[in-house]
C-alpha cells in the first residue's frame, strides 16, 4: 500500500523513537496514522496537532474529542480500506499545517497544565463545599 500511495516518495516506518526525536519527525510528516486497539488519551494525537500534522485514526480513547473530520484529520473504521482511503485523501488533497493547528487549538487548550490544574481545583472545591 505504501509504495502504491507514494511511488516516488517512499514512506519511512520509524518504529520506536526517543522523545527528543519526536518533534523533528513530526515536522517531516505529511500524515500521522494511529491505528491502536487500546488507548486512553494518546499523547501522539496532541503532538501531531500541535505540529500541524493531520491525523488518521480509528475511534479510540478520547480521540473523537480532538479530531474534526476533514479539518485536522479523519476518524475511520478499524479496517485497512478505511485507513487507506483517508490517507489517500489527505495525500491528494492535503490539509495545511496552519489549518490543522487552528482546527485543533481549542481542544489542545484542554491539555495544558493550567487547564487541567483548574479542573482539579474545581472538583476539590465542589467536594469541600
Amino acid at each position: 500500500m505504501a509504495k502504491e500511495l507514494c511511488p516516488s516518495n517512499q514512506p519511512i516506518f520509524h518504529g520506536a523513537v526517543t522523545a527528543d526525536e519526536v518533534p523533528k519527525l513530526l515536522q517531516s510528516a505529511d500524515v500521522m496514522l494511529l491505528c491502536s486497539q487500546h488507548e486512553a488519551s494518546p499523547t501522539v494525537v496532541k503532538e501531531s496537532f500541535a505540529s500541524g500534522v493531520p491525523l488518521v485514526t480509528n475511534v479510540i480513547g478520547d480521540v473523537d474529542e480532538f479530531v474534526v473530520d476533514g479539518k485536522n484529520g479523519y476518524l475511520v473504521e478499524k479496517n485497512v480500506e478505511s485507513y487507506y482511503s483517508a490517507i489517500e485523501s489527505l495525500l491528494k488533497n492535503s490539509i495545511s499545517r496552519n489549518s490543522v493547528y487552528e482546527s485543533s487549538s481549542e481542544s489542545l487548550k484542554q491539555c495544558t497544565r493550567e487547564y487541567v490544574g483548574q479542573q482539579y481545583l474545581n472538583i476539590y472545591r465542589k467536594l469541600l463545599a
